[in-house]
């Protein structure tokens, strides 16, 4: 009997994601917006981290980049 081959979607540390957009605007010298924040994300870990938009968003409000939802 084999392991199951299908991928996991497993969560974030609490803190995490944060980190990982400023680290994001860190490394890049044009401004990015949340679909960008996204892809750049989603890019550089070779396809392991997709980032929606239901966790991008408010990470982003609540770290005062854009207005809380």
């Amino acid at each position: 009997m084999g392991r199951d081959k299908t991928p996991r979607k497993t969560e974030l540390l609490p803190g995490a994601l944060e980190m990982l957009i400023l680290k994001t605007l860190e490394r890049n010298a044009a401004p990015m917006r949340g679909y960008g924040i996204a892809l750049y994300l989603k890019h550089t870990s070779q396809d392991v981290l997709q980032v929606d938009e239901g966790s991008l968003y408010p990470s982003l409000g609540r770290r005062g980049f854009i207005p809380p939802l």
